[in-house]
């Protein structure tokens, strides 16, 4: 018993050292796997790659298991090039300094890394770093039964795996120090580089089985499960060969032969061509990455492979520069200088300087001292000289990133808008005030007797595709409404307004006599089965940096924002399949926001579209809108269109207001999107920071519709797609998670509930009005829970589908 309880102590001290040892760097390479782990939008990632459909959706399942190689290599490969650097600085330095064989220095590393450090146990960081792997087969497996990714069972499944692992690698281990390696692996040992073909076959093996697909569903479900083994396979295998390779470095360093020396050199050889083929790896996929984006085909690359590649880059960067040079200088002073003299050396110590040409201990006690202390001198000058340059660049590099991430990043993230003419300025600035748009309207749509007005709740590309097939079931409909019912207006955040937007550019492409040729189903399908999350991942990691440097002194930055933009238009123009529909797309997504509402074909025969964002600055409600708003009802609102116009006037270039920019100014939700700046006005992000229902502008809409018309019958419609209260009363203790917890949902829950109970509210005086909530419900009328992001797969959007179908409504 006292063994057992010696032994798992032994392996917590083992692992929390390994962890204060290399916290940055595991932190970095779990991001990915993690946040598909626990982050709703992750189900959904892994979802879609199971619903291989498209060719290239299989080879995003062989890329994505080679990018979790790759993140492994980025936290245990050694990068050979920092030695290299070393030795040139002290060769420079002076000349005539006496060190080891680089290779011999490799192969210390190597130990150092995986087994002890200044005495300090350590876990090896082959284990951790593959951990990745693991969760990302085990986030597959819980997608295949489409049950709860439990933490219980992931930790059965973990733990399975690393026993399982951990028999395998000792077996090889006792093989190898024996010369008897098993399965006919022995060639492994005098040509490692051929354990990649293991990589390779079962891979390949996976990606077959991954394609088949059969007409009865059993037989599926078992290709499935063979298909999931065999990653599970993939991942023992990387963790035992590259456990192989180390023992091998490790035995070639305890031996002192001349034939053990010269392996220790092709050793070092090999892995320096496999360390330039990890960079070079690495580096291509950025290339690609950032030409897909600039052509906007990043969509058909999956998130997860964005996700590795670019933490492998960051880690491999600072490993590279940063942390490696340090721990060779480490290795160096230990090594090389003690602080006792030459005379105190130990075995181990004095077989690296026998390596050394020119230099033999057994020689020392010929050396004069003051040579000796001369020669001490010098090493040790250059090498504090090189140590605390690389100190240096430590710090200078933590303090970029604080900076970076707290006070000002390289991107301005300007809101973007189009240089236009005066005259279009002037049209677009003559905006009606509500009362004479609605007796215009009303004279246009043969004097309705019921006007709906809607409002949609945030909730990403869920809300989108939900609010989307919902409005275009409000306004097609002729068994629920009647032709003297119209849509007057919709208020909208979030993904409601994208959704929204969409619905909008569909009905005027039917007024310019171009209508889509997909059903409604398949319409909002191809919109929001669209991966918007690749494009953001790369633009946050890597290329909003870029393009911020680059676009300093433009009108607008081609940040993320700009891309999604780009992206929804073409998610949207793909409905249209030829050139014409292309550039017909274009008119609803980037010519002003007024456009549509002054064009003489579609002028009061689409809905108002009030547009809720917030600012960052102030916490206030802003509104795009296509009317006036009368501060008398519109509260504490800004009426940003009116504030755009306002910069204009003073300005001797005029812009637009895309549209596209303000659907983009109410989505912007932090990381997905960046906050969009407009000079002299302020930073913008997701209208949800102050109402993420949308209820509060329906709720003054309406009071001020009443004021100018009580006669008519009015019905108010609220499209939620998600439940806007947090009910949970667990006691928190932390008063940082207190905090934050307070920060967080009260302006995103507290106002929505609000808004929901006020919108619920019976209206004294008015009982000739209806409200109707429609909800997203499952067969038990009880809240679908469909996850959060702007990725939906197939198997979501059917269960939406259903849903719509067969909807409840509450009254």
């Amino acid at each position: 018993m006292f063994t057992i309880f010696k032994g798992i102590i032994d392996l917590i001290v083992k692992l929390l050292y390994s962890l204060a040892a290399n916290w940055f760097y595991l932190l970095l390479a779990f991001i990915a796997p993690l946040t598909i782990y626990y982050v709703s939008q992750g189900e959904e990632i892994v979802r879609v790659l199971q619903e291989n459909d498209e060719n290239w959706t299989v080879l995003n399942l062989v890329f994505v298991l080679v990018s979790f190689v790759v993140l492994f290599y980025s936290v245990w490969v050694i990068p050979v090039p920092s030695i290299n650097l070393i030795y040139r600085f002290f060769e420079s330095k002076s000349p005539n300094q006496e060190l080891p064989p680089r290779e011999k220095l490799f192969s210390q590393l190597a130990i150092y890394y995986n087994s002890r450090g200044d005495g300090v146990p350590l876990m090896p960081v082959r284990i951790l770093a593959n951990t990745t792997l693991f969760i990302f087969n085990y986030m597959l497996i819980v997608k295949l039964w489409d049950g709860g990714a439990s933490i219980f069972y992931f930790f059965l499944f973990l733990i399975f795996s690393l026993l399982v692992s951990e028999y395998l690698k000792r077996k090889i281990q006792d093989d190898l120090i024996n010369d008897n390696m098993p399965w006919g692996l022995g060639s492994l040992i005098d040509k490692p580089f051929l354990g990649y073909l293991g990589h390779f076959y079962l891979i390949l093996i996976v990606t077959v089985f991954w394609f088949f697909r059969f007409d009865d569903a059993a037989l599926n479900y078992l290709v499935k499960i063979i298909t999931l083994f065999f990653i599970w396979l993939f991942c023992l295998w990387n963790d035992l060969f590259h456990k192989f390779i180390e023992i091998r470095a490790q035995k070639d360093s305890e031996l002192q032969s001349k034939s053990i020396a010269n392996n220790n050199i092709d050793f070092y050889k090999k892995s320096r061509i496999v360390y330039l083929y990890f960079s070079g790896f690495v580096l291509l996929a950025i290339i690609i990455f950032s030409i897909s984006q600039y052509n906007y085909w990043i969509y058909k690359i999956s998130p997860i492979i964005i996700m590795n590649v670019g933490f492998a880059f960051f880690i491999g960067f600072m490993d590279l520069l940063i942390k490696t040079p340090l721990d060779i200088l480490h290795l160096l002073n230990r090594k090389i200088c003690p602080d006792n003299g030459l005379k105190a050396i130990s075995s181990e110590d004095r077989e690296l300087m026998e390596l050394q040409d020119g230099f033999r201990t057994d020689n020392i006690s010929k050396v004069g001292d003051d040579l000796t202390q001369n020669l001490i001198r010098r090493i040790k000058q250059s090498k504090e000289e090189l140590y605390w340059f690389f100190k240096f660049v430590n710090l200078g590099f933590t303090i970029l990133i604080v900076y970076v991430l707290f006070i000002s990043s390289a991107n301005d993230h300007k809101m973007r808008r189009e240089v236009i003419g005066q005259n279009d300025i002037n049209s677009y600035s003559d905006r009606d005030s509500l009362g004479e748009y609605y007796s215009a309207w009303k004279s246009h749509n043969g004097k309705p007797d019921t006007v709906i007005l809607i409002a949609a709740l945030g909730g990403g590309s869920r809300a989108g595709y939900w609010t989307g097939i919902h409005l275009d079931r409000i306004y097609d409909s002729t068994m629920v409404f009647n032709s003297k019912s119209k849509i007057f207006a919709i208020s909208t955040v979030s993904g409601g307004t994208s959704g929204t937007n969409m619905f909008i550019a569909k009905k005027g492409m039917e007024f310019y006599n171009f209508p889509d040729s997909m059903s409604n189903d398949n319409f909002w399908r191809n919109v929001y089965g669209y991966n918007y999350v690749s494009s953001a991942l790369w633009g946050l990691l890597f290329s909003d940096g870029i393009r911020g440097w680059l676009d300093k002194n433009a009108v607008f930055d081609r940040d993320r924002n700009f891309c999604r933009q780009q992206e929804e238009l073409r998610a949207f123009a793909g409905n249209y399949p030829t050139d014409v529909g292309m550039e017909k797309s274009k008119l609803f997504f980037e010519n002003d926001f007024m456009w549509k509402y002054q064009d003489d074909q579609l002028k009061y025969k689409l809905p108002l579209h009030f547009i809720n964002t917030a600012t960052v600055q102030s916490g206030r409600r802003a509104i795009i809108a296509p009317v006036k708003l009368d501060s008398n009802y519109f509260h504490n609102a800004v009426d940003l269109y009116q504030e755009h116009l306002n910069l204009l006037q003073n300005s001797c270039r005029k812009y637009s207001f895309p549209t596209a920019t303000a659907v983009n100014l109410s989505q912007s939700f932090p990381l997905i999107s960046a906050y969009n700046y407009l000079e002299c006005v302020g930073t913008f992000m997701d209208g949800g920071l102050w109402d993420n229902t949308g209820l509060n502008t329906l709720t003054e809409l309406y009071s001020k519709l009443i004021s100018i018309d009580s006669t008519i019958k009015y019905k108010l419609i609220y499209i939620s797609n998600g439940e806007s209260e947090n009910s949970s009363t667990k006691k928190v203790n932390s008063v940082i998670l207190q905090t934050l917890g307070s920060a967080t949902t009260s302006p995103f829950s507290g106002h929505a509930v609000y808004w929901e109970k006020a919108f619920k509210q019976k209206r004294p005086g008015r009982e000739v009005d209806s409200l109707e909530h429609i909800q997203l419900l499952d067969s038990l009328a009880r809240p679908m829970k469909i996850p959060l992001g702007v990725l939906l797969s197939k198997h979501s959007m059917d269960s939406m589908y259903r849903s719509f179908k067969f909807k409840i409504h509450i009254k």
